[in-house]
């Protein structure tokens, strides 16, 4: 149900989005906190992410985006050569690349070949009109592209398990860092009385009757001894004249 009414609205149109790995990032966190949703996991309940992805049977909806990118591209690539999208980028390429002057936005034909380069080192960038034109040609058959856009899926989604795997062992041994920190403070800011307790509580069952008799001993002489009041002047007068009389 999820995929067949949920994630085409998610996929609407992504294939032409220039986004780049960070923004991507976005699509997978809203993904999964679809999925945790479907299966029940809200807190307390915790699972990671790579157990809910194998729970699910799903795969992070950005190689999804980049998968629907390549296909919309391979269609685009086996249109005749007169449609205004293969003069676009025909224009494009055979332009000499400039240098920009202000901070540019990344582009289509930059993400591609960065998942080119990322992906398939042994293959031609494709930066070039030469590239473009060979593009074409790998196009055009129709059972070969989609092997490559298969493939191209696979390795990223291989590739951000990886980095999740990372992240997960990362968050582990920060947890249990901060669990040993925490329990040694504790141990640190106990007051010297109680860390005594604790420690006769350890090595003997019972206080011994000098450690419980002298406290008490101490407060029944604090309690007996009375408190010596300040008199007054005009007190001191009365007591005199009653002296006198």
């Amino acid at each position: 149900m999820y995929n067949a009414f949920i994630k085409p609205i998610l996929l609407y149109n992504s294939g032409s989005l220039d986004l780049t790995f960070t923004q991507l990032h976005p699509f997978d966190v809203l993904h999964r906190k679809h999925l945790r949703h479907i299966s029940g996991y809200s807190y307390p309940k915790f699972i990671n992410n790579i157990d809910l992805y194998k729970k699910c049977g799903s795969s992070p909806i950005s190689a999804s985006i980049i998968k629907t990118r390549w296909q919309l591209f391979g269609h685009i690539l086996r249109l005749p050569e007169n449609t205004p999208a293969q003069r676009v980028m025909t224009i494009y390429f055979s332009q000499p690349p400039s240098a920009p002057k202000t901070a540019s936005r990344t582009l289509l034909p930059q993400l591609l070949h960065q998942d080119i380069h990322k992906y398939y080192a042994d293959r031609p960038a494709f930066t070039s009109f030469n590239h473009l034109t060979s593009m074409r040609k790998v196009a055009r058959n129709r059972k070969n592209w989609c092997k490559i856009v298969a493939e191209l899926h696979d390795k990223y989604v291989e590739l951000l398990m990886a980095t999740l795997t990372i992240l997960l062992g990362k968050r582990r041994r920060s947890n249990t860092h901060n669990e040993a920190v925490t329990s040694t403070e504790s141990r640190n800011t106990d007051p010297p009385e109680t860390r005594n307790n604790q420690e006769q509580n350890s090595n003997n069952d019972s206080y011994s009757d000098t450690y419980i008799t002298e406290p008490n001993k101490k407060r029944r002489k604090q309690s007996t001894t009375k408190r010596v009041r300040s008199e007054s002047p005009n007190e001191s007068k009365k007591r005199s004249r009653k002296n006198i009389t």
